[in-house]
């Protein structure tokens, strides 16, 4: 605070019987002098304090942040982080490269290119435009790129369903605590580079959406070019097209409910406009290659027998940590539903159960259920909240919580394999960007030492051989197993299983290299070692090679 200097007249100082200052008149200042020595002073020693007008925020409204902006940005930031220095450990980014490469370079194809022993099966591509998205980035930015690209799917995921849940309920906090447990029981699935992250992010949009389709004027464009976009990026936006039914239906019912009349669902409006929007995104989704027939490729996709092998494609039980985490979900949705004020509408119902009836179906269809449950589970805590007096406290923005945000971006992608990528040209090596997974060393070694013929090899490591390994290889599966004939398939489990007959396999295919890994086929490599027809070349930490001592020329 700036020194007061003005006093008030002093009278003398100097004691009456000083014999000193016998005779001395002692003369007091008057006003106008004090007001004049203040002016001097004030002139010679400045105040001493702060500018109140330097203290006045002078950010741009339109750029200023709240902190629950700032709170969510690092939610967002760590989830981008966390998931971008995982490794590539699956074979789904090899395989959206591998066709990503031939559908630049020739087109979509009308049979299987890349597998010899599928030559003449037809082939359909529902996510031809996510595959040319990842060769693409692939050539541009490597593997840190694809590592990137995971990060930014999985932070786009938790934006769109974080920032709109505290929009819609006004608690930060319990938008964040929804949506680290949405990465907790979606993580697995979020740690895979592959079309389902785009269409997870359609869906999520989508969900936003139809919320509000009913009063947003520009619905009746918006819906319909996003699922044009996801038709051609993942086979999900058929789930999508589950949520304007669900909201119809329960509609529906709640109007005959209250109306006891059906010619009353015939005249609202509201139900009217979701039909007609409903009616567009269906239009939309045959703006793709295959246009009318990817519904019939979709629907009849899961009815493939090969796919009954495959984990991710079994029903739920409750043995499996899967089920076990969709049970008590479902325990805890209907704890708070019991407990909360607010209403569970109808269609809100229909939707869940459909959802859940999906992911019963098999596992990897989990993923649409938990946003849907869990934004339903926020809803209800928040109506608990305000019922116990739980207020909803305003966050006022400010320029230093923009200031937060952009430091903690550049926090969060500086230190990522992407933003070393960018900022100093550093790429992850082959072995750290395919920890635990891909054949690094062994594909190094086929490249030296070309296979002739058709070899066997893990459906896990084909379309990383397809990439990086020789030019030509080909391969005996890849992860797209449901384009392989059913004969062949099942050759390949014998193989892997070493079932009756399984030598004499791959004698008929004139197999002359074996490819194994380790982590799963670690009993047929000892067994390999086994035969005398056969003799080990190559073997590292990941896997093994044989050729015959004898090959077979035909």
């Amino acid at each position: 605070m700036p020194v007061d200097l003005k006093t008030t007249p002093q009278k003398s100082l100097v004691p009456a019987d000083d014999p000193g200052m016998a005779g001395t008149q002692i003369v007091s200042p008057t006003e106008g002098e004090l007001v004049a020595h203040d002016e001097e002073s004030s002139d010679a020693h400045p105040s001493v304090g702060a500018d109140v007008s330097m203290l006045t925020d002078k950010t741009p409204p339109w750029l200023r942040a709240s902190r629950r902006m700032a709170i969510i940005t690092l939610l967002v930031g760590v989830a981008f982080w966390f998931y971008s220095i995982k490794p590539v450990w699956h074979a789904d980014p090899w395989s959206h490269i591998a066709y990503g490469k031939l559908i630049v370079s020739e087109g979509l194809p009308a049979t299987e290119p890349l597998l010899p022993l599928a030559r003449g099966m037809t082939y359909w591509n529902s996510s031809w435009l996510f595959d040319v998205l990842m060769m693409n980035v692939d050539r541009t930015l490597g593997g840190a790129g694809l590592q990137g690209a995971t990060g930014i799917f999985a932070g786009l995921i938790v934006a769109i369903f974080v920032s709109s849940l505290a929009y819609t309920t006004g608690r930060t906090l319990l938008a964040c605590g929804i949506g680290m447990a949405l990465l907790f029981l979606i993580g697995h699935d979020l740690s895979i580079l592959r079309s389902q992250l785009a269409g997870m992010v359609c869906f999520l949009t989508a969900w936003i959406l139809w919320q509000g389709a009913i009063r947003n004027t520009h619905a009746w464009w918006q819906l319909p070019l996003l699922f044009a976009v996801w038709a051609n990026l993942d086979s999900s936006f058929m789930v999508g097209l589950i949520v304007p039914v669900a909201m119809m239906a329960g509609r529906m019912v709640d109007r005959w409910v209250k109306t006891g009349q059906w010619k009353s669902i015939l005249r609202d409006q509201h139900l009217g406009k979701l039909l007609l929007v409903t009616q567009l995104c269906l239009l939309a989704t045959l703006l793709n290659p295959y246009q009318g027939r990817m519904w019939w490729e979709v629907l009849t996709f899961s009815q493939n027998p090969n796919l009954s092998a495959m984990v991710d494609w079994s029903p739920l039980t409750l043995r499996s940590t899967e089920g076990q985490f969709f049970a008590a979900t479902i325990l805890i949705l209907m704890g708070v539903v019991r407990s909360s004020p607010r209403r569970l509408g109808t269609g809100e119902m229909v939707l869940l159960v459909s959802l859940a009836a999906l992911g019963c179906w098999n596992t990897r269809q989990l993923v649409w259920f938990y946003p849907v449950a869990l934004w339903m589970l926020a809803m209800h805590a928040s109506a608990i909240l305000s019922k116990n007096g739980w207020a909803q406290h305003a966050s006022p923005r400010a320029g230093k919580w923009s200031v937060v945000m952009v430091g903690l971006v550049w926090i969060c992608f500086g230190f990522s394999p992407l933003g070393m990528r960018v900022l100093h040209g550093k790429q992850p090596t082959a072995s750290r960007l395919n920890v635990a997974f891909a054949p690094v060393e062994l594909t190094q070694y086929l490249v030296k030492k070309p296979p002739e013929g058709q070899i066997f090899n893990p459906v896990e490591w084909g379309d990383y051989l397809l990439v990086h390994g020789p030019e030509n290889l080909k391969i005996f599966a890849n992860s797209q197993v449901q384009r392989l004939p059913r004969e062949v398939w099942r050759d390949y489990l014998t193989i892997v299983d070493l079932g009756s007959g399984w030598s004499e396999i791959l004698d008929r295919y004139s197999i002359n290299t074996v490819v194994l890994d380790k982590q799963f086929r670690e009993g047929v490599i000892r067994r390999m070692k086994e035969e005398t027809a056969w003799k080990l070349v190559y073997e590292d930490g990941r896997g093994a090679v044989f050729t015959r001592k004898l090959p077979i020329t035909r």
